[in-house]
């Protein structure tokens, strides 16, 4: 078990922020508490030991990449941490693409990076193309909740009428028994009663996914093979599900 501290940002909403001159007031007060000494041991994390600080970089959002390389420059400078960024509250992916680039460029490459609340499979693989490695995000169980998973050909809505009568599994050639032996027809009854088997069982086949995912990811790094990874990653998606019946 583990926990950290966040030295952390204040932000907004997608074309609901603070505005530059809000921003900036939003930095300078991290940057005291950063100079003032952020605590190491809050009392909820006190029971575990001391308690790494996640530096978290701020001042990405409207698009403003400055902001996020001047955060970025306090939270490496932050002993023994590991730096962080949020995005993903509502701006298009080619703006945070472009905004995990530019910080991410800024942040030490021998430190862990952490993209906070990140996201869809095809998120994940473009900010791992830009130098993120660690990610956290509620998706996997939270679209599980409400009948949509994510497989290899892409996402599937099983709360669908097309999935009624069709008894071909979600994916046939995952290594997840789950994912490749019930039907689709069963999993669209699931979600359609409200059984709460339903969105145990897709948020489960959602992890079970991302967990493949992020594996071929590493593996491919170890072995040079990231680019042609991320190609075939994307070529099936692109293909789309399968036809119905």
């Amino acid at each position: 078990m583990g926990a950290w501290t966040r030295v952390t940002c204040f932000a907004g909403r997608w074309g609901h922020g603070p505005g530059r001159r809000g921003q900036e007031t939003q930095e300078e007060v991290t940057f005291l508490r950063v100079d003032a000494g952020v605590p190491q041991d809050p009392p909820a994390v006190r029971t575990l030991g001391r308690c790494p600080v996640l530096g978290i970089g701020q001042g990405q959002h409207g698009g403003e990449e400055g902001g996020g390389r001047r955060m970025a420059g306090v939270v490496q400078d932050l002993p023994e941490r590991w730096p962080g960024q949020p995005v993903a509250v509502g701006e298009p992916q080619q703006v945070m693409l472009r905004i995990v680039e530019a910080v991410a460029s800024a942040l030490p490459a021998e430190r862990p990076r952490y993209l906070m609340g990140v996201g869809t499979p095809r998120d994940l693989l473009e900010s791992v193309a830009r130098g993120i490695d660690i990610f956290d995000c509620v998706l996997p169980t939270r679209n599980g909740r409400h009948g949509a998973v994510f497989t290899r050909r892409g996402p599937v809505n099983l709360d669908n009428a097309r999935h009624r009568d069709d008894p071909r599994p979600l994916d046939d050639q995952s290594p997840y028994e789950t994912t490749r032996t019930y039907s689709r027809a069963y999993l669209h009854h699931l979600v359609r009663v409200n059984e709460m088997l339903g969105p145990m069982l897709l948020s489960a086949i959602n992890l079970a996914y991302y967990q493949e995912l992020m594996g071929g990811m590493r593996d491919a790094i170890a072995h040079g093979r990231f680019a042609e990874f991320r190609a075939q990653a994307r070529e099936g998606w692109e293909k789309g599900d399968v036809p119905p019946l």
